[in-house]
């Protein structure tokens, strides 16, 4: 009877992935050093997407708004945006040295002006968010005078 003499374990399939997931980083270093500091985002994702390749995600804070504009210059793409209730969601999708690159903020529409250049809306102006100011109300009126007050309580044994 003849024996096997190789493994008869299937040896695992050669994946380059770890190559792969370099350039994406790389990819995604170039991107980010393209910013100052005051505009560096708040989270960046570098994630598989299938059959084959890498994604950079980069999410930024509404104060950080004008790294995405960084972003579409250095990737020389538009900037998008799609309204969503109050705020305004912008993006930039761009195809760098062969991986996606994706940038996002929730702005509002005064940051939106802010960053493009633009007057902010004035009072009455559509996009305007007025502060609303109410006067205090003297406890003596209000529903709470009517509330006893709570007392603290010491557990026995000094136990919480």
């Amino acid at each position: 009877m003849d024996q096997a003499t190789q493994a008869t374990t299937p040896t695992a399939p050669t994946y380059a992935g770890d190559e792969t997931f370099a350039h994406a980083a790389a990819v995604a270093t170039s991107v980010i050093d393209s910013l100052t500091t005051d505009t560096y985002p708040s989270s960046v994702r570098i994630e598989p997407i299938l059959p084959s390749g890498w994604a950079v995600t980069i999410l930024f804070l509404s104060h950080q708004a004008a790294g995405l504009y960084a972003v579409a210059a250095h990737a020389d793409v538009p900037v998008t945006r799609a309204v969503q209730g109050e705020e305004i969601h912008l993006e930039v999708y761009a195809r760098v040295l062969e991986v996606d690159v994706r940038a996002a903020v929730l702005v509002t529409q005064a940051q939106v002006a802010q960053l493009e250049g633009e007057p902010t809306p004035l009072d009455g102006e559509p996009g305007h968010t007025a502060a609303v100011f109410t006067a205090p109300v003297p406890l003596g009126s209000s529903v709470m005078a009517g509330v006893p007050a709570v007392t603290p309580v010491e557990v026995p044994g000094g136990g919480r």
